[in-house]
């Protein structure tokens, strides 16, 4: 269905009703972007475009069947005065949100650095561990978790951004020592290294995704999308 959404957005745009956002003049018009469930739409600040937005919304709503949840939604200004938000933002009947916010874990703001972004990442995977504690885990029960839980939870801010080398490694040592030793601060020696760990199992390896080449295929697979779908 979200494809459905995608081609009446391109209809208005096509139209020349719905104006989008440049990044910067030698890129293309962006209207929306989609992942997963989730659905992010640009436009231009002006009374126009929002009652273009709505109605494609409800013309999206009338053939899907699907409605919008406005309670889940949220509207975010740039550079915009507070009385051209409030008009906006009651015709939508959506909350306004201000920046910064984080988007499935990765901070959105005007300004933010690196670090910021990977200190996020790997403070979520010390709080996803403050949550095991409590649990008796085996080290297979652990490798298990490490490769379904904790791999997955930087993999939207890896498809986004390139993975610093000191992040990626501290990224790793947290998988490394949640594997042999558990979150009890005991300490133990690896009795394989991680390089091999990281190996897929044919070749000997757990099949556990190093950061850095994760990393890499994210980014190889995104610069292909928009070589093949400009």
């Amino acid at each position: 269905m979200a494809e459905v959404l995608g081609k009446l957005i391109q209809k208005r745009q096509v139209e020349n009703t719905w104006k989008g956002i440049k990044v910067h003049e030698h890129m293309r018009v962006v209207t929306h972007s989609q992942f997963v469930n989730d659905t992010i739409i640009f436009g231009e600040v002006t009374i126009e475009e929002a009652k273009c937005i709505m109605n494609t919304l409800d013309n999206y709503s009338e053939q899907s069947g699907q409605i919008m949840n406005k309670q889940k939604s949220q509207v975010i200004f740039l550079n915009t005065n507070k009385k051209s938000q409030q008009r906006i933002g009651n015709l939508m009947g959506i909350e306004i949100a201000d920046l910064p916010l984080k988007y499935h874990g990765v901070r959105i703001d005007k300004r933010c650095r690196q670090s910021q972004i990977w200190d996020d990442v790997k403070n979520s995977c010390l709080a996803k561990l403050d949550q095991w504690k409590n649990r008796w885990l085996s080290q297979a029960g652990r490798l298990t978790m490490v490769k379904s839980v904790l791999s997955a939870i930087p993999i939207y801010s890896m498809s986004c951004f390139k993975l610093p080398y000191a992040a990626g490694k501290n990224l790793d040592n947290i998988l490394r020592k949640f594997v042999w030793e558990g979150v009890k601060e005991t300490k133990k020696i690896p009795l394989i290294n991680w390089d091999t760990m990281c190996l897929v199992k044919e070749e000997g390896g757990a099949g556990v995704g190093k950061m850095d080449l994760q990393n890499k295929a994210l980014g190889a697979k995104l610069a292909w999308k928009m070589y093949t779908e400009p």
